[in-house]
């Protein structure tokens, strides 16, 4: 349609036109190419021919699902003549136009197209066509694949990665991105691989899509599984991760990488947003925990300790051979703990045990996570307790929460949380006698807890989802353990001062009452007990005497009989329990004390016989000591009966 100055020489006329275009080789924008020819007639007869070449750009915007819109431009050159031969002639021209696409399957397309276009010094005028196209592959990708523009990704976020929680990422993302389809057709058998060389064993699947429609977006999350390669990084460090996007368009499978950049903080690094994570630097397993652990064991348990709870001694025990091995407790100042607890957004250090050996020192934290180490590395359950500003340790004991009034002159020193009783220690003061470190704990623990200012952490809970690391890269092969003797000075005294406390307030009532019922010997005995259950065994054996001379007392011979058997003496125990049956034949304690003896000397066919009695007397009893009757080899059940050897019941009634 002619418009313009010149419009009344021309007519509406008609033409044809063919357009390469080459998309994904500019940014934004396609290049394009086109030629043309165009019939106009003349307002008066005759007609003209138009012969035009020209290139230019479009801009395809992409309208989901399936549509296109392009501007363009065009610039080129005009070449025209008269029908009847009288004249020709050429020039520039300039073209802009808008066109409105829509897919008809993945190659060809069908559009409607509106321009203007104006041959300079001659004329100008609209053009409406309706076009159909083709989209062919002119070229190919190095590896032989073709140029297409296939997918980008958008809004790529990544958090620092933080090497202690490794075994987290495999399941929790660390950050996100969105995929993109930029074709105008599906793709289909979408997949999105991530990988970071050095510190992965092989890539992690993201992304499994069947179908993925043109223009269309997909949010995917960011999960690894990390090596313990990671555990090697002492330096926060930048490295790059590849993202690979594998999809099928038009039958033929491509493949796009793509490189982010993320950050790993260096392995000791944590955030206290969740208290949580400091399970990961717990490692009971780490070979120079468990030598420490259980060395510390083997030298206190040569110490008679009576049936104090194990866990208590262990707890002890751990307490004692840091002291002795020198550990310090020290504060940073550029971050005191009171500065990151509980703050998502800054970045503290933990120690790992074996750091924590190595240098000597730590903080509140770094001492729990070393506490906790040694005590789960002999098989007791540990909790972390946090108050504000600071975190230490707790032990579970087996003492249950209604028996604690009995077994601890202060229960008030013991928490209960869980239908379980725990222990708390306060490990900065690695420098102090055990009991005192307890001690602290548990008024740190009253201080706050009524105020709701505490956290009880189990480790083993918290295991569930903050794994342990296991082992880092050794810094030594071997430790210095702490000296043998002096452990075994300071674990003693420090036993005695345990010791002591317990006993006072309950020999105190105990010799009350021997002093008001003179003659009875059920002060007597009861005062013996008191003394055994505590490791006491002389003071025992002349209180459990003294009351034997009284007349023939049952309980005192059974608990003479247990002071021989813990002795190993099994004859000496042997006959004082069978003198306990001739006065009281129904006396299940003293029927499982011979019972006990006959196994530790071998005599398993008597031991069977006495376990049968002991089940017709008291089944209850019996069922706490079923090796006794086992069937199996005498070799088993002497393992059973040397592994039970330690424990003792305790006679404390006239008949049992």
């Amino acid at each position: 349609m002619p418009i313009g100055p010149t419009a009344g020489y021309f007519s509406y006329g008609a033409g044809a036109e063919l357009v390469a275009g080459i998309d994904g080789i500019m940014p934004i924008v396609s290049p394009r190419i086109a030629i043309g020819y165009d019939y106009v007639p003349l307002a008066t007869l005759g007609s003209v021919s138009l012969l035009r070449a020209g290139a230019g750009l479009g801009i395809p915007i992409r309208l989901p699902p399936f549509l296109q819109l392009t501007p363009y431009v065009l610039g080129g050159y005009t070449y025209g003549f008269l029908s009847d031969g009288s004249g020709q002639g050429g020039g520039p021209f300039v073209k802009g136009g808008l066109e409105l696409s829509a897919a008809l399957g993945s190659i060809m397309n069908l559009g409607l197209d509106a321009s203007y276009r104006w041959d300079i010094n001659a004329w100008g005028g609209f053009g409406l066509s309706l076009f159909s196209g083709v989209r062919l592959p002119l070229r190919q990708s190095a590896d032989g694949q073709k140029a297409i523009k296939g997918v980008e990704l958008l809004a790529d976020q990544f958090a620092a990665v933080f090497p202690a929680q490794f075994k987290l990422y495999d399941t929790q993302p660390f950050g996100a991105f969105t995929l993109h389809n930029l074709e105008s057709s599906p793709l289909t058998d979408v997949t999105i691989d991530f990988y970071v060389n050095s510190y992965m064993d092989n890539p992690t699947r993201l992304l499994s899509l069947a179908r993925l429609d043109p223009g269309a977006r997909q949010d995917v999350a960011i999960r690894a599984l990390f090596s313990e390669q990671v555990l090697k990084i002492t330096e926060a460090t930048k490295v790059s991760a590849k993202v690979t996007v594998g999809f099928v368009f038009n039958g033929q499978p491509y493949s796009r990488d793509f490189t982010e950049i993320i950050r790993i903080n260096n392995r000791n690094n944590i955030t206290w947003d969740d208290t949580r994570k400091a399970a990961t630097f717990v490692t009971p397993n780490d070979p120079l925990v468990l030598t420490l652990g259980k060395n510390a064991i083997a030298v206190t348990s040569d110490v008679p300790s009576g049936q104090i709870d194990k866990w208590l001694i262990a707890a002890m025990s751990m307490h004692e051979a840091l002291r002795v091995k020198g550990l310090r407790y020290s504060t940073n100042p550029n971050t005191p703990f009171s500065d990151v607890l509980h703050n998502a957004s800054v970045v503290d250090s933990v120690l790992f045990p074996q750091e924590e050996l190595s240098y000597g020192a730590g903080n509140c934290s770094d001492l729990t996570v070393l506490y906790c180490s040694l005590l789960e590395s002999v098989g007791a359950h540990t909790a972390f307790i946090t108050t504000p500003g600071h975190i230490y340790a707790a032990v579970q004991l087996d003492v249950p929460p209604d028996g604690i009034g009995r077994a601890f002159a202060r229960p008030q020193d013991l928490i209960i949380e869980d239908g379980k009783t725990w222990l708390p220690v306060e490990v900065t003061m690695c420098s102090d006698p055990f009991v005192d470190a307890w001690r602290t704990g548990a008024e740190e623990w009253r201080e706050f807890q009524p105020q709701g200012k505490t956290e009880f952490l189990p480790v083993e809970t918290s295991w569930q989802i903050y794994e342990p690391v296991g082992q880092i890269p050794a810094l030594a092969t071997t430790i210095k353990l702490p000296e043998q003797p002096a452990l075994a000075a300071a674990y003693t005294t420090s036993l005695k001062q345990f010791v002591d406390q317990e006993l006072a307030p309950r020999v105190s009532q105990a010799q009350k009452e021997i002093s008001t019922r003179k003659g009875d010997p059920k002060p007597l005995n009861a005062l013996g007990v008191i003394y055994a259950e505590f490791g006491r065994m002389a003071l025992a054996t002349a209180q459990f005497e003294a009351a034997a001379k009284t007349g023939v007392y049952v309980p005192s011979l059974i608990n003479l009989g247990n002071i021989r058997y813990l002795a190993r003496d099994f004859r000496g125990a042997l006959d004082l329990y069978k003198k306990a049956t001739s006065a009281d034949p129904k006396s299940s304690l003293a029927i499982l004390g011979i019972a006990r003896c006959e196994a530790g000397l071998e005599l398993f066919n008597e031991a069977r016989a006495q376990f049968a009695i002991l089940q017709a007397v008291n089944p209850g009893l019996a069922s706490q000591f079923a090796y006794l009757g086992d069937q199996g080899t005498s070799q088993t059940r002497a393992a059973s009966a040397d592994e039970r050897s330690a424990m003792a019941l305790w006679d404390e009634e006239a008949h049992q």
